[in-house]
Formats: C-alpha cells, sequence, structure tokens
C-alpha cells in the first residue's frame, strides 16, 4: 500500500492506496509520529510520497523516513512519462504536477486540460500526453471576494456562495454573482479557445471548490476531486515500474 501525502495552501490530505483504489482519505491540520504509527497499525503501508506547495519540511521527511522503506519527494526531478516544458521547472507547483499525472493516468495517450480550482485556480495543459506546455495561475473564489473587501473601501466581506441570478440585486448579490459567474466564464473562455486548436482536448476539472462549479462546467469531461492524490500514487506507481524504486 502506498500513502500520499498533499500539503496544500490551506490543509494536508493524506490518502492510504491499495493499487489504484484509495482506501482511506483525511484531512488534518499537521503529521506526527502518533499519527503515521496509527495509520501503520491499521494498514500494511510500503511506500509514501509527499507533494508540499509550502516548502520542504525536512522534519517530515525524516519522520516518513524512519517509519518506512521507500519514501519519495515530489519535486522537478522526479521522473515523470511526460515532459515539464517549463521555464523554471522548481516554481511549478508540486500539486499542478500530481494533478497532470493523475489525468495522465486516466487519458495517458491525449491532450489535456487540468483545472483546479482551490485557494488559487490553475489551468494547465498536456499536449498528446508527453508534454506539459504551460498553464495560468488565477485568483480563486474566495480569494476574488477577500481581495474585493480589503482592497477597496466600501465593499463589504462576503461569503461564498453558489448563485442561481446571473445579475445581483444588491451589493452582496452583485460581488456573490461576479466571483462565481466570473470563474466559470473564464472556465468556458479558456476551454472555447484550446478547443479551437486542440478538438479532441480532455477536460478534468478537480479541487476542493470544484463541486460548486461542476454542474455550470458544460464542456467538463471528468470532474475527479482527489485527482492529485491519484496522482501521486501513479508517480509511486510509475518509478516502481521503471526501476527507480522497489
Amino acid at each position: 500500500m502506498n500513502l500520499t501525502i498533499d500539503i496544500g495552501n490551506t490543509r494536508i490530505k493524506l490518502d492510504i492506496f491499495h493499487n489504484d483504489k484509495s482506501v482511506e482519505n483525511r484531512v488534518v491540520c499537521g503529521i506526527d509520529s502518533a499519527l503515521i504509527e496509527e495509520l501503520m497499525l491499521q494498514y500494511p503501508i510500503k511506500r509514501a510520497i509527499v507533494s508540499s506547495v509550502r516548502g520542504r519540511d525536512a522534519s517530515l521527511m525524516t519522520l516518513l523516513e524512519s517509519k518506512f522503506s521507500c519514501v519519495m519527494e515530489l519535486d522537478e526531478k522526479v521522473n515523470l512519462p511526460f515532459r515539464l516544458q517549463y521555464q523554471h521547472s522548481e516554481t511549478l507547483g508540486k500539486d499542478r504536477i500530481a494533478a497532470l499525472m493523475g489525468a495522465w493516468s486516466i487519458k495517458p495517450s491525449s491532450t489535456l486540460l487540468v483545472i483546479d480550482i482551490g485557494t488559487c485556480i490553475t489551468y494547465d495543459v498536456l499536449e498528446n500526453g508527453t508534454t506539459f506546455i504551460g498553464g495560468n495561475i488565477a485568483p480563486g473564489w474566495r480569494m476574488r471576494l477577500e481581495s474585493m473587501h480589503q482592497l477597496t473601501h466600501k465593499l463589504p466581506e462576503v461569503n461564498a456562495e453558489e448563485v442561481e441570478k446571473l445579475l445581483g440585486n444588491s451589493t452582496i448579490e452583485a460581488m456573490q454573482g461576479g466571483s462565481y459567474w466570473g470563474i466559470v466564464y473564464e472556465i468556458e473562455g479558456l476551454i472555447n479557445k484550446l478547443k479551437l486548436k486542440h478538438s479532441d482536448i480532455h477536460i478534468f476539472l478537480t479541487g476542493g471548490d470544484s463541486f460548486h462549479f461542476e454542474k455550470q462546467i458544460k464542456n467538463c469531461i471528468f470532474a475527479i476531486p482527489n485527482l492529485v492524490p491519484i496522482g501521486l500514487n501513479q508517480i509511486l506507481k510509475y518509478n516502481e515500474s521503471i526501476g527507480k524504486i522497489d
């Protein structure tokens, strides 16, 4: 069994995989020896992989290496079945690499667009299953609302909520609609633009807020909230298959 650890901007997600299936997932604030030992009592975990957007956590890596025979840290040097065509690959978000790997494992020979809706929204394109050609980063849902409140004198603090009306009848409704529908049409616009060059592109929607938008994205083919842990598990399996890990 494999343990995947996805350290994001706001939370840490743990998944335990048996082959390709996640048999348990948890969201935690931190990881200590007691938690790892608890998981080891329940599951015969052989390998672990860590992806972090916060930078390297040396103490966590030391802890994991003391518990498991194989521990991998996702970085730009990890062996992947596709090439990263990025100006400074060391700055590419590890969650973006993992999500691409998750999508690749489902459609390995296709052109893919992975949309991850979380604290930020990332858009990443894998061309013909062989080359990551680039992507975009945009403010996430709550970030849009928070910035409107913080960077103006009069706009209020507003909760992120799905809306049905296209136009708001109050300042709060207008902010909620602007942030929500702005994301919907941003996504639809990019998809339509990419389809002019890649008519057979496959769209993947993932991330903590993705379910709020899934029903609105008419072009979405695959909505998979846990695409990052799937990708992390596949990276372990791929490196085993090419003899890089036991």
